[in-house]
């Protein structure tokens, strides 16, 4: 079960999702990290100023939402597990 929940900019005719991901691309760029949870590409420095990081023995985990961020924070042994494939 995802635990993530768009937070609405009130005041504004749009939404602002706390989720920082591109859909279209799975494959880590450069500059780039991979949510570990979700799989999912995202900009470390949009993920860090949204407070979307983990830190885990010793490393920073980026991600793309809050939901994987949470889902990360409950288990993270379960989302490093080199049997762990990530999915949407």
């Amino acid at each position: 079960m995802s635990r993530f929940n768009p937070q609405v900019q009130e005041g504004t005719d749009q939404s602002k999702e706390t989720h920082v991901h591109n859909h279209h691309q799975m494959s880590e760029q450069p500059g780039q990290a991979t949510d570990p949870v979700c799989g999912m590409e995202v900009d470390p420095k949009k993920a860090a100023a949204a407070g979307l990081t983990a830190e885990h023995e010793g490393k920073t985990y980026y991600f793309c939402g809050r939901g994987c961020k949470l889902e990360f924070s409950d288990d993270p042994a379960r989302y490093l597990d080199p049997s762990y494939h990530p999915s949407m």
